[in-house]
């Protein structure tokens, strides 16, 4: 519980950082009988566990819909701002993502998870209860909003950080190989830091 008190306020951004507090249940995990020659990802899966920063960013769902569906007594328009136009797809309760000139502001829970709150699918934003909210929240795929989360196929691998290569790429398809293993990186964007430990 510690490691997620109060994740609204201080949820870390940088990979490193993301990674390090990741590797606390990593450890914790390989020491339990019979995991420690399972990978992480098939440690998570045998014990029905999701991974920190999945669990923050549910934490960071939850919290925005109570706020809008009045469960806590927090002002919603000191926050978020429902966005007014209504011929594009998506829900009714869109919000809009305001210009953000620092990473403070950027990476706060005001603005960090605009982005996948506006992605939802209509159902589950309009669920009538809490339970029936969180219930529902735990069907959706968050990969894409996931940093330590690489899609290749249908299959989902985290890799933790036990070090850190940044580069630029000059093609947008690139290759690494690192301790053995091949793994193809298709960057969002010219610059991508790679990850990697089992």
């Amino acid at each position: 519980p510690l490691l997620e008190y109060c994740s609204l306020v201080w949820s870390p951004v940088y990979i490193k950082d993301i990674a390090l507090l990741e590797s606390v249940q990593r450890r914790f995990t390989k020491r339990i009988t019979g995991m420690n020659d399972l990978n992480y990802l098939q440690r998570l899966e045998t014990l029905n566990l999701e991974t920190l920063e999945s669990r923050r960013l549910n934490t960071d769902l939850i919290t925005m819909f109570k706020i809008l569906t009045n469960l806590i007594d927090i002002d919603f328009h000191n926050f978020f701002s429902l966005s007014t136009v209504v011929n594009t797809r998506g829900h009714r309760f869109k919000l809009i993502k305001p210009v953000c000139k620092s990473n403070i502001r950027l990476f706060s829970f005001s603005c960090r998870r605009i982005d996948c709150w506006n992605s939802l699918p209509e159902n589950l934003v309009n669920c009538k209860s809490l339970h029936e909210f969180k219930s529902r929240l735990n069907s959706v795929n968050f990969s894409k909003h996931l940093i330590l989360t690489f899609w290749f196929g249908s299959k989902s691998f985290y890799f933790y950080c036990s070090f850190i290569f940044c580069c630029n790429f000059s093609n947008y398809y690139q290759s690494l190989t690192v301790t053995a293993i091949s793994v193809n990186f298709y960057p969002r964007n010219s610059h991508f830091s790679v990850v990697e430990i089992f």
